[in-house]
């Protein structure tokens, strides 16, 4: 392992987009801090494309898309992408599935978050949910690491592996 220094100018050149992780990458807990968003906005000015990539639902990288200075963020681990135009005020926002095939998983991933809220006692859906277009997320059992959060975290994973046929 070199220091960044010492990486060769040309190849330094090629690079032209930087993908980063956001939970704890560029966060610290739930908050972004301001070195972080500066240091977005020194490589977006020195021409590179910043894309996050999150498992954060739509509505978050809706925001993000809008208002930090970054080309896209892909969400819901790869469900979607959004890009925002500042010029225009232009959201694109592209998904992985159509429409349709979205409405579908939609009303399977309802259904299955209901069938583990009923079979599961003590699972919760996130907080975020009302936010997600493509993906499910369960909230953290509280506290997490306790034998029965980690119990109730494999009586999910079953339920939701049970549920795709595995």
């Amino acid at each position: 392992m070199r220091p960044f220094e010492q990486f060769p100018a040309d190849r330094l050149a090629a690079i032209r987009f930087v993908l980063t992780d956001v939970d704890d990458t560029l966060t610290e807990g739930a908050r972004l801090p301001a070195v972080a968003y500066d240091a977005i906005e020194r490589l977006t000015r020195a021409g590179y494309r910043v894309i996050p990539i999150t498992a954060a639902p739509a509505g978050w990288c809706d925001l993000m898309s809008r208002m930090w200075p970054v080309a896209a963020v892909i969400g819901e681990n790869g469900g979607l992408c959004f890009r925002h135009d500042p010029k225009t005020g232009i959201t694109e926002r592209r998904y992985w599935a159509s429409e349709g095939e979205r409405r579908r998983d939609g009303e399977r991933l309802a259904e299955l978050g209901e069938r583990i809220r009923a079979l599961v006692p003590g699972s919760e859906l996130s907080a975020d949910q009302g936010w997600r277009q493509t993906t499910l997320a369960f909230r953290n059992p509280d506290p997490p690491i306790a034998d029965v959060g980690v119990d109730v975290v494999r009586r999910v994973l079953a339920v939701v592996e049970a549920g795709l046929g595995r």
